[in-house]
Formats: C-alpha cells, structure tokens, sequence
C-alpha cells in the first residue's frame, strides 16, 4: 500500500534512479521515472504520449518528486552537467509544490556537485538548490540510493509543522484536495490523512456536515477504485465518516433531547472500536478482535514525533467516543444501575484523552488544538460526575473545561488570518460557559465582570451569522437572566 506517489527526474545516471525507486517501494511509496510511459501512475497509463505529455502528465499525478543531479562526463572530459529537461522538471515542480509549506515535496539531490556550478541553472531556481551527496570511490547506485532514501524519509516527519487551528481555519483547501487528489495531489496519502482528522472536525464547528458526508462518500469511491491507495488514508476516510455520522445524529430538538436508539448507540461503538484497530495495526479490515479495547491506549512522545497521524486519530476517536455515551445517557427510560456502568467506561476514554493531550502543552503546532479537546472532554467529564453523584470531580472538570476554552478564546484573536466563523465558534463556547459559571461565583464584583464581558460580546456578534444559532439565542437569554438578577451597569 502506497503513502504517495514520487515522481523521480535523473540526470547523468538513469541506473541511481531505478534503484531509488526499488528502495522507496520498500516504504510505501510509488516511485515513477521521469519520461518512461511504461511507468503505471495510479493505475493509469498511456503509450500515446509524446515523451514530453508523459513526462508532465507524471509529474501532474505525483505528489512529491526527487530530482537527481549527478555530472556525466564523456571520455574526453566534455558533456553536460544538467540537462535541459531537468531544468524544465525543476521549474515546473517547484511551481506545483510552491503554495505548500508544511513539508518538503520537492527534493533535489546533487552528487558530486559544488555550489558553483548552482550558475548553470536559471537565477529563479537557485533558491531550490537542494541536498549535496558525495559518490566516493566504489560506492554503488544501491548505496548511494540508500542515503537518497534516508533524508527523503527524514523530511516526511515534518508534515503539518502548522498550527493545527489554521488547518480549521482553512479547510476549504482540504475540500479542494478532495476533489483533486487523483487528478492533481498536493498532498501525500499520509498528509490527506491527517488533514482529514482536523476536517472531520471543522465540518462540525462550521456545522456544514451533510456536504461534507456527502464530499467524503464521493472520495471513498474513487479509493474503492484505487488498488494503489494506502491504509492511511483508507482508514482515515472511515473514520471521518463513522463521526460525521455521529454529528448527523446529533439534531438537537427544541428541548435538547436526543433519545438514541441502543442498537445506534452499538453500532457507532463496534464501528468506532473497529477503525481504531485497523488505525493502530496499519491493516484494513471491518472485523477486529472482540477482546480489543482503545479506551486506554496511550502515547508517548517519542509516538508523537514519529507518527502524528496515528496519535491524532485515536484521541479524536477517544473524545467522540465519549461524546457518544454523553448522548445515549440522555435516552429516557435508562436504568440508574446501566447510567453508572456507561459513565464508568466513557470516564476511562475521557481520561485518556487527557493524558494524551498533556504530550501537547508546549507543542506550538498542537498545544492550541488541544486546547479544544480538553474543553471538550472535561465538558463531558463533568456530566458523567455529575450522574455518578461525585460532586467535587463533577466541578474540578467544570473548571478546567472553562479554563480550556478562556485560554483558547485568548489565544484565537492572537493568531493571524482566522475567519471569523472560527472565532465567533470558539467566543460563544466561552461565552455559553461563562454565564453557565456565573452560579458558582461568589464575589459580586466578578460576577458584574462577567455580566458586562457578556454584554459586550452580544454587541460585537449579534449581527453576525452565528446570532441567529439556537445556541446564541439561549446564551442571550442567560444573559438576560443573570442582568437582571445582579444588575449590568450598561
């Protein structure tokens, strides 16, 4: 199974980029030799080409490319160093990969080259000049390939270096992505993958989730065509299907209660349970052990470094997990004895989370995405203490949910670029749970604090789109309310 598609351009030794390609089969990856229509892309090819339309046609397919300098002399010390049509490759590639930052997709290799002979290139490419390798004196292509891989390898572990909140800031690109992914990939399989974790939820923050089912159904039967597609982001489309699915379920009635069926509720648990599994085993399969549980699987951060898509799958699956017993708790009729035994076990996936999201405090890229989880989950925490009597941990959550999204409310209007949809989602989050807190306060000064933060937030955003939410409308009349209990000085 395939993590991308590498397109691989040769100068001076075709014999080095045969055997890089062997090595980076090895890995997961397709690799494709520049001009040679016999190369199957994507499981398309076409000997109707000129070598030219084959050449560009294989670098439109591919998702990251490496290019291989190396000098070719002829006998009597003539001969070119670079050839024009690695120029062209060069140009053209750095122009597909230019508007990604947040990993490397072109990889340039010189071999026996120095930093003069960079003059031979056009001056808007020198920029590009990329990794200088040596080829010492009896050094085969195996070797010197093996030392090609290694760095490739190590650049793949810079994926997503971004903020993750700008990820949901923009997720209009992972919907472009979508649609183009067999036509024009921008992104490796691994990369989509992981994007798709963050555009799972987005679709939910943004509450545009049928398009969103709808554009991941889409996708999924074009991998169902796809024999080249890796598990990842096979796997990573189930995933975001079976939550988005969740959320779809998640109408919320006039009076809040949902009424989950226990057969749904069974069937998003057994779904859930088997796409963890397939996540953390890297196969693909719709049965998994009976006795296998992820309510506790745990990371390191050493898992982190190596591997963020596995860790951000399981802990978004982790917290939906819990959410979904949050939901089945509201079902009528519900023995006390069964809401304990359900509060019990969606505390040991919630707890989970936590621990994994601590990895996350002063991670840059990270921290402030997990500031959204914990809010999250310590959300559900409190209701699960809550139903189990125990009043003390019910408002130690309660406190750290508020905590969570005070200091993400904080950090959101510090970062550049945010539409304001994401902010105005993250304000009212705070907000609701302000006025929610107001009841525990007891300094009358802080509580007018409050009441008029409040107020001021009503001003900013009632002529937004999010004012005319039910959730705005009951944090409104929450306001109100507490206004009128404790005095607003407006």
């Amino acid at each position: 199974m395939r993590k991308g598609i590498v397109f691989l351009g040769w100068s001076g030794n075709q014999n080095l980029a045969i055997e890089v390609k062997k090595q980076l089969l090895q890995y997961g990856y397709l690799g494709v030799i520049g001009g040679d229509y016999e190369e199957n892309v994507a499981g398309m090819k076409s000997t109707k080409r000129t070598v030219n339309e084959t050449v560009t046609y294989q670098m439109n397919r591919c998702n990251q490319a490496i290019l291989l300098f190396e000098k070719k002399r002829n006998p009597d010390g003539t001969g070119n160093t670079i050839s024009g049509n690695l120029i062209y490759e060069m140009g053209y590639l750095s122009s597909k990969f230019s508007d990604k930052e947040s990993i490397p997709k072109l990889h340039l290799f010189k071999i026996n080259m120095d930093e003069s002979e960079k003059a031979m290139l056009p001056t808007d490419l020198h920029g590009v000049w990329g990794t200088k390798l040596v080829r010492s004196e009896g050094m085969t292509d195996e070797q010197l390939a093996t030392e090609v891989l290694e760095e490739f390898l190590r650049r793949q572990k810079l994926i997503m270096s971004e903020n993750k909140l700008q990820i949901i800031n923009s997720v209009h690109q992972i919907d472009t992505e979508l649609r183009t992914h067999f036509m024009n990939p921008k992104y490796s399989d691994y990369e989509l993958a992981l994007n798709l974790v963050f555009y799972t939820q987005a679709k939910y923050i943004y509450q545009d989730i049928s398009s969103a089912i709808e554009q991941c159904n889409r996708f999924k039967e074009l991998l169902d065509d796809d024999r080249m597609t890796s598990y990842d982001l096979i796997n990573a489309i189930d995933a975001s299907l079976i939550s988005l699915d969740l959320f779809r379920q998640v109408v919320v009635s006039s009076d809040a209660r949902i009424n989950m069926p226990g057969r749904v509720f069974r069937s998003f648990l057994e779904r859930y349970r088997c796409a963890a599994y397939n996540i953390l085993h890297s196969v693909h399969d719709y049965a998994c052990s009976d006795e296998f549980d992820f309510s506790e699987t745990l990371f390191t951060p050493q898992e982190v470094q190596e591997d963020e898509l596995r860790v951000w799958s399981i802990i978004q699956m982790q917290e939906h997990v819990s959410f979904l017993h949050l939901i089945y708790l509201d079902k009528e009729g519900m023995s006390a004895e069964r809401r304990a035994e359900l509060c019990r076990t969606a505390l040991r996936y919630s707890e989970s989370v936590v621990r994994n999201c601590e990895l996350f405090q002063s991670d840059e890229k990270n921290g402030d995405y997990s500031l959204l989880f914990r809010a999250y989950i310590y959300r559900n925490m409190c209701q699960f203490y809550s139903i189990l009597g125990e009043t003390e941990q019910a408002k130690q959550c309660d406190r750290n949910s508020f905590e969570s999204r005070r200091r993400l409310y904080n950090k959101i209007n510090t970062l550049p670029h945010i539409n304001s949809l994401l902010k105005n989602y993250v304000a009212l989050e705070y907000f609701v749970q302000l006025a929610d807190n107001v009841r525990n306060m007891q300094n009358i000064d802080t509580i007018r604090d409050s009441i008029a933060e409040m107020r001021e937030y009503i001003a900013s955003f009632e002529k937004e789109e999010i004012s005319r939410t039910l959730v705005f409308s009951r944090f409104k009349k929450m306001y109100l309310c507490l206004a009128e209990k404790y005095g607003d000085d407006d």
